[in-house]
C-alpha cells in the first residue's frame, strides 16, 4: 500500500519544462512529477501517451478524464479540453 504523502509528492513538480508555441506557454510548461505532468488548471495532473492520449486527474473537480486520439497539435487539444470540458464540470 502506498502512503498518501507519496501521491502528494508524485503529483508535485519535480522538474520544470519550458515549452512554448509562438511564445505562448501551455500545459507542457507547468512542470513534471513522477511520470505525471502538472496541468495549467485546477491543480490537475495528467499522464500522456503518444499522439494525444491522456488521463487527466482533476482532484478539485473530483473527476478523471480519458482521451484517446491521434492529433499533431496536442496543445490545441488540451486548450479545447480546458475550455469545453473542464469548465463544464
Amino acid at each position: 500500500m502506498l502512503d498518501a504523502s507519496w501521491f502528494d509528492q508524485a503529483m508535485s513538480v519535480q522538474v520544470m519544462q519550458y515549452y512554448s508555441v509562438n511564445g505562448v506557454t501551455g500545459d507542457w510548461s507547468s512542470g513534471y512529477g513522477y511520470q505525471m505532468w502538472a496541468c495549467k488548471k485546477g491543480n490537475a495532473f495528467r499522464m500522456d501517451g503518444m499522439w494525444g492520449q491522456y488521463v487527466i486527474v482533476m482532484p478539485t473537480k473530483n473527476a478523471v478524464a480519458v482521451m484517446t486520439s491521434m492529433v499533431n497539435d496536442r496543445e490545441n487539444q488540451m486548450d479545447i479540453f480546458w475550455k469545453n470540458v473542464y469548465e463544464q464540470l
